[in-house]
């Protein structure tokens, strides 16, 4: 039976704090789906088994768990079908065939490109070979999805919808025989597949979710609205989460494989507008009045009650999606600032024989590590059986989070004026790049879903029961400082009170560092103290603010972006010795410095910044080998005589 326990915990909490009882029951279901999400897994592969969840809260820090290894790449059959799909892309490139030119669908991914890239088995990467697809594991995956987002990032985020979140995950792990049935057709992209969580009032708010599913004659009835839905074709298969509800289900949220018609009609259309990212996809809003699918849709095994469950594991690749497709931009951008950079002349010298465009160009090849690092890494781990939320959550955060650094801080200014020209790239992608932090999770949000799960173990151990006993005597506030509050709660502060004392003197450690470079282990060591002392830290906030924690959100976001920092600084350290390259190996010290200097205050040494002039000059000379065939594009706005 399902644990209410998160539930109620967190419904009692925002009731104290003067939440109105709706809005605490919402913050309740969620917390009770996420419970319910956990469940799932093995207790090894559950949320407080996870590296990030072990290095703050237990005795060591698991090092061997933030150290993925390199990637397998495809091989055989698959190798050649992600060869002949890069080729396709390229075919369709040059010769205008990429998007539509006309009709109602001008300027997204053209259908003949589509049917293309399926003929060669491209949308069935994830998908078994017994299903017709080309069984790659998830690393791999993510790995062809950085190599395809290089010259076609629209593609790759479209088959990211189409295998990791959309219709093709839950067929896959949570389907039936039957209905994995659909896994050959989707295989063939033909029908494309999409994933409908998010309304008008909300996504992830259970309370105000107002699409409704209701069983009857053997069918179930849907009615509502979703918005900024990605890959929605005619004929489409959709994952739509919504409220159901039957003669012996009360409403709760559910998923469905929808078969959408080919055809619009009085009950089912599309909602158009005009969005300024996802451009070459097809993103709308859907409009159910009455749409019938029949029963046998509705995906619910035995050990999931709740569809938000089916939803979040769903997420969590897609997060990783995220980041293999930054990786890939990353690179796009660095190879087009190599192209100006020797092109631009300025005092009589190429602007790249200068110190500053040298340590730009460093800072991106640190950048570009950095999203490998988190891309490898939250994959492996998800292939593993990990649950992966902590770990895929701070790497979608992080990855975005420096991709929007390129784009406003390296990238336009490298280029100047020109990067004003709406020919250029920067004009073209950046509000595409800016959305990375808004879909499969808003940033900010789940900096404090992030928070939440980190510390709801802790939470539950040590401050409920404290916040339960205040609650039964009465007291308006606990006040450590009165002797009649600490004899009251006598029973419930020792064990508490031990745990501070021996988290205060912080006498944890790790298990053994691999063969790593010397300046990349002393990152490693720092980024591993780093993370552990949040866990005082968190502590502290927690006792400041209390149950009003809750409402202190500028305050979780802080913490959980300084635990970000360090996780990126461990995983980066430990990714570049994999590579065998010290340019690689390089990148990643310059990226880890940084890190640690923004974390810790004051202005780069003279070293760091020599270092830094080294890595550039290596870019420059085409020694950074991770922008190996990655196109320099073109220099806009040509000057002539």
């Amino acid at each position: 039976m399902e644990s209410t326990q998160g539930k109620d915990l967190v419904t009692q909490v925002a009731l104290s704090t003067g939440a109105s009882q709706a809005e605490a029951e919402a913050l309740g279901e969620v917390a009770g789906a996420d419970d319910a999400a956990n469940a799932l897994f093995a207790p090894e592969y559950q949320t407080e088994s996870s590296p990030v969840h072990r290095t703050v809260w237990d005795d060591h820090c698991p090092v061997e768990l933030f150290d993925a290894p390199t990637p397998s790449a495809a091989q055989g059959r698959a190798k050649a079908a992600m060869d002949a799909a890069f080729e396709i892309v390229r075919r369709h490139q040059r010769a205008g065939t990429y998007v539509n030119g006309d009709g109602p669908y001008a300027g997204k991914l053209s259908d003949a490109l589509i049917a293309d890239l399926g003929q060669v088995g491209y949308y069935g990467a994830l998908i078994p070979e017994e299903y017709g697809g080309l069984g790659l594991d998830f690393p791999a995956f993510a790995l062809e999805e950085t190599r395809m987002a290089v010259i076609a990032p629209s593609v790759a985020m479209q088959n990211s919808v189409h295998e990791a979140i959309g219709a093709v995950g839950p067929l896959l792990f949570f389907g039936n025989r039957q209905q994995r049935e659909w896994l050959r057709a989707l295989a063939t992209g033909n029908p494309q597949s999409c994933f409908a969580l998010t309304e008008s009032q909300g996504g992830s708010d259970l309370k105000n979710m107002l699409t409704r599913g209701v069983i009857t004659d053997g069918e179930i009835v849907i009615t509502g609205q979703k918005w900024f839905i990605t890959n929605v074709y005619p004929g489409g298969l959709m994952c739509l989460v919504c409220m159901l509800q039957g003669p012996d289900l009360s409403p709760s949220p559910q998923v469905l494989i929808v078969e959408l018609p080919r055809e619009e009609n009085e009950r089912y259309w599309l909602t158009r507008y005009k969005l300024s990212a996802l451009q070459e996809l097809r993103n709308y809003g859907v409009n159910f009045n009455g749409l019938r699918v029949p029963l046998a849709n509705w995906i619910h095994p035995k050990n999931v009650s709740n569809g938000l469950t089916i939803a979040y594991h769903l997420l969590n690749r897609g997060r990783v999606s995220v980041c293999a497709v930054a990786a890939g931009r990353l690179r796009s951008m660095l190879q087009h600032m190599r192209l100006w950079g020797r092109t631009r002349v300025s005092m009589s010298k190429p602007i790249d024989q200068r110190d500053l465009p040298l340590e730009d160009y460093a800072r991106m090849a640190g950048l570009i590590v950095c999203a490998d690092a988190f891309r490898d890494w939250t994959a492996w781990l998800l292939q593993k059986g990990y649950r992966g939320e902590l770990e895929t959550g701070a790497a979608k955060v992080t990855v975005t989070r420096l991709l929007n650094e390129a784009m406003e801080r390296i990238y336009p200014q490298f280029w100047g004026g020109r990067a004003l020209d709406v020919c250029h790239p920067y004009s073209q992608q950046v509000t595409e790049l800016k959305a990375a932090e808004i879909y499969e999770g808003h940033n900010n949000m789940l900096c404090l879903a992030w928070f939440a799960a980190l510390t709801k173990r802790h939470s539950a151990r040590f401050m409920m029961p404290i916040f339960k006993r205040v609650q039964e005597l009465g007291l308006q506030r606990f006040d450590p400082a009165n002797p009649s509050h600490l004899w009251q709660l006598r029973k419930e502060l020792p064990e508490y009170g031990k745990w501070i004392a021996r988290h205060q003197v912080d006498l944890r450690g790790h298990t053994p560092l691999p063969a790593v470079p010397r300046e990349l282990a002393r990152c490693a060591r720092a980024a591993i103290h780093g993370l552990q002392g949040m866990a005082i830290v968190m502590d502290g906030a927690m006792r400041e603010h209390r149950e009003d924690l809750i409402n202190r959100q500028g305050v979780v976001q802080d913490l959980v972006l300084e635990a970000h920092q360090y996780i990126a600084v461990l995983v980066t350290a430990l990714h570049a010795r994999h590579a065998g390259d010290p340019v690689v190996e390089l990148a990643a010290q310059t990226f880890c410095e940084e890190q640690l200097r923004r974390l810790r205050g004051g202005r780069r040494t003279r070293e760091q910044h020599a270092r830094l002039v080294e890595l550039g000059r290596m870019v420059r000379e085409g020694r950074f080998h991770l922008l190996d065939g990655v196109p320099e594009g073109e220099v806009n706005m040509p000057w002539e005589a």
